[in-house]
């Protein structure tokens, strides 16, 4: 990274990065290795309940918009739309 002129192709192939950050290897390179797998799964762990929510939401929200009828609909599902589209940072 720091050569100059710049090395495109490492010139061996190691697999001690890998390695590394999977915690593999001898006693000594697992205790300095990055927590991979920890970081992995609180990952899942966020990221599962931030899609089945909206998911189960939405699909009960498209089924009352799509079969019931009732008064303010369209501005409801206007409102509904208008969330979606303005992103949350707004």
């Amino acid at each position: 990274m720091f050569t100059f002129p710049i090395q495109w192709i490492p010139p061996a192939f190691t697999t001690q990065p890998y390695e590394r950050v999977l915690g593999v290897g001898n006693l000594i390179s697992a205790s300095r290795s990055v927590p991979f797998w920890r970081a992995y799964l609180n990952s899942f762990f966020v990221t599962l309940p931030g899609v089945i929510g909206p998911l189960i939401t939405s699909v009960l929200a498209g089924y009352a918009f799509a079969r019931l009828r009732f008064p303010g609909k369209r501005v409801v599902f206007l409102l509904y739309l208008g969330t979606m589209i303005i992103p949350e940072q707004v």
